[in-house]
This record gives structure tokens, sequence and C-alpha cells, in this order.
């Protein structure tokens, strides 16, 4: 995605930016609402991250169990499916960094039903 580009490189204006666009378009698309929350609490904007992770929080396990899936037509699924993972996964450190314990342990427990062998989760889930 473009946006991991400007975002590796340090402009974070840009990966916002392209990130915003993109949430516009798709307001209900797990990884960009979490990559857009991830860029902006680097950024030092921690209040808007909040909100854009709050959206993500509000899709419903089958929204994001219908990504997976859509993550599965392409040539790549196990590179998707990871991806959807590690979003997971860095929005339930964010939550856990904002001291938002219940839905850092959401997070958690989507990671663990939807990959039991997810260590990090288990491991959060069981502190």
């Amino acid at each position: 995605m473009l946006a991991d580009l400007y975002a590796s490189r340090g402009e974070l204006d840009r990966a916002r930016t392209t990130l915003e666009q993109f949430v516009a378009r798709q307001p209900d698309a797990a990884a960009p609402l979490t990559a857009l929350g991830i860029v902006l609490e680097a950024a030092g904007r921690p209040d808007e991250a909040r909100q854009h992770m709050d959206r993500f929080q509000a899709l419903d396990s089958t929204k994001l169990e219908h990504e997976i899936q859509q993550a599965h037509a392409y040539s790549d699924a196990a590179a998707a499916r990871a991806l959807l993972m590690q979003i997971l996964v860095q929005a339930a450190r964010v939550y856990a960094t904002h001291r938002d314990a219940i839905r850092s342990e959401s997070l958690w427990s989507k990671c663990v039903e939807l990959d039991e062998s997810n260590i990090d989760g288990w491991t959060e889930l069981l502190k």
C-alpha cells in the first residue's frame, strides 16, 4: 500500500492523506482504518487516532471475517491474512498503550479466534 511506503519513509502527513482518501471511499475497511489510527498515533495525534481505532473496534467480527475471506482471493492469501493479523495486533497494542484494557483484550481475543496458534494473543490474554 502506498501509505505504508510513505509511513516507512517518515512521511506521516502523506501517509495520513492517502489513508484518509481510502477511508473516505471505503469507510468500513478494517486495514485502512487501523493503519490511519497507527499513523495518527505516530504523528502525535492520539485523539484522532483513537477515533479511527474506535471505528475499527465497532466493526463486527463477521465484517472482519469477510475481509479475511476476500484476502484469500488474492494470489498470496497467506500474506494477506498475516497482514490482517498484524493490523489486529497493532490495534490491540495501541489500545493497551492508551490503557483501554477492554478494547485491547477484545482485539487480542479476535486474534486468537482467527488464529489459535497466535502466541502474542494468548500471552496478552493470559496476563
